[in-house]
């Protein structure tokens, strides 16, 4: 952008000088067209001159004819004792002295001033014309022109010689300028080829890559048509997934089932507050996972307790196994139903190896539908072990057989 305002610059720079070097030349020329007008005035006025002084000869050959004339009648007539002819003979005589006096000092005073004039005239043209050659063509102008050349220029004719010279010079100045012109023309035609020629070339460019983006263009369309195939059928699956997520959320809340797991224990304190929470957090994601619905009812007393329904009885081992299990199902109608879940206050270093159903082999036991051992702190819960990963394994499986 630079660039093009800088050449635009310059561009205006080097037509505002031309248009002022056309302005300073056409003023010299008719700076030279004046004085060769003056000039022309000049010869005018020397040609006036020689007329008058030629009208003074033609009036003073006529006296000297009529001397002549006088001559020839000599004798004849007399006046006053004289001749006529020997009186008028003085008084011509006197007449053609004072002709031939004013005859000299018109033709002295005449061709000195004009000759002064046209020579000052011609020293201002030549000087003139010499300047500005030197100052637009940067050569020195000579001239041959002299005194005596002066003089011999303008003893045949010197209208003629003034017309022919203003004629020369006007042709010489006209000549420059369409030299000037052409010059300038055949520049400027030459800068709009070049331009031309660069210009072609940018839009040859400019076609190659309008082709090449053409050509790009349509394989982007084509693109796109595939990708917008691609997406309708993406489409169209989405839309039968989602068809089918439908159906299928349907079908599961339709066999979505509803387990009822009775709570019951027997035990006191802060903790059994905490267990409980912890049980059902545990139960209830692992059977959520499996589509089933968890609801947990807490037995107060063992006459709450229905034999009919799952059953999880809190057990924790804080002495020896078979008596706190005992105590647990103290009073309670032992069924396969029925299961204990026996929780250890231990860190998972500290769990027994045996599991309790193992342990626990008297009849009364034997009716349960299942034993299940779980590891807990108090600050951490039940927390993730294999124990109470088996254990968790297990209930579901006692659930599972409990509702079938």
């Amino acid at each position: 952008m630079g660039n093009k305002i800088a050449s635009r610059n310059e561009k205006n720079v080097s037509s505002k000088s031309e248009e002022e070097e056309v302005a300073e030349l056409q003023r010299r020329v008719n700076l030279v067209i004046m004085y060769l007008d003056e000039h022309e005035n000049a010869v005018d006025n020397i040609s006036h001159s020689v007329q008058t002084q030629m009208a003074l000869v033609l009036m003073l050959s006529h006296k000297i004819s009529n001397i002549v004339s006088i001559k020839e009648i000599d004798g004849q007539v007399k006046k006053n004792d004289c001749p006529v002819a020997a009186v008028t003979c003085l008084h011509c005589t006197s007449e053609w002295q004072d002709y031939t006096d004013r005859l000299l000092r018109s033709v002295q005073s005449s061709l000195h001033c004009e000759s002064k004039s046209l020579k000052t005239s011609f020293e201002r043209l030549k000087l003139y014309v010499q300047h500005t050659i030197k100052d637009y063509y940067k050569i020195e102008a000579v001239t041959s022109f002299g005194k005596e050349n002066l003089c011999d220029g303008y003893k045949g004719s010197p209208t003629t010689d003034t017309q022919a010279a203003n004629i020369n010079s006007r042709s010489d100045v006209k000549t420059s300028e369409n030299t000037k012109y052409a010059n300038q023309l055949e520049e400027v035609t030459k800068n709009h080829e070049q331009y031309k020629m660069k210009a072609e070339e940018k839009l040859q460019i400019l076609q190659e890559k309008k082709e090449s983006l053409e050509i790009t263009i349509k394989e982007i369309q084509k693109n796109n048509e595939g990708l917008e195939h691609q997406i309708q059928v993406l489409q169209s699956n989405i839309k039968e997934l989602q068809t089918k997520t439908i159906a299928l959320e349907e079908d599961m809340n339709r066999s979505k089932q509803t387990i009822t797991v009775q709570l019951f224990h027997n035990l006191k304190g802060g903790m059994i507050s905490t267990l409980l929470y912890e049980l059902k957090s545990m139960l209830a994601t692992q059977l959520n996972m499996k589509r089933h619905e968890v609801q947990f009812v807490l037995c107060q007393s063992e006459t709450d307790v229905n034999p009919q329904i799952p059953v999880f009885v809190f057990c924790i081992n804080s002495s020896r196994l078979g008596t706190d299990a005992g105590l647990a199902i103290q009073n309670l109608k032992v069924s396969s139903k029925m299961s204990i879940l026996i929780f250890h206050h231990k860190d998972v270093h500290a769990l027994p190896n045996q599991a309790s159903e193992r342990v626990l082999t008297e009849p009364e036991f034997k009716g349960l539908g299942g034993i299940f051992d779980i590891g807990f702190l108090s600050g951490k819960g039940i927390y993730a072990c294999d124990m109470n990963r088996a254990a968790s394994a297990g209930i579901e499986s006692f659930l599972r057989a409990a509702q079938s």
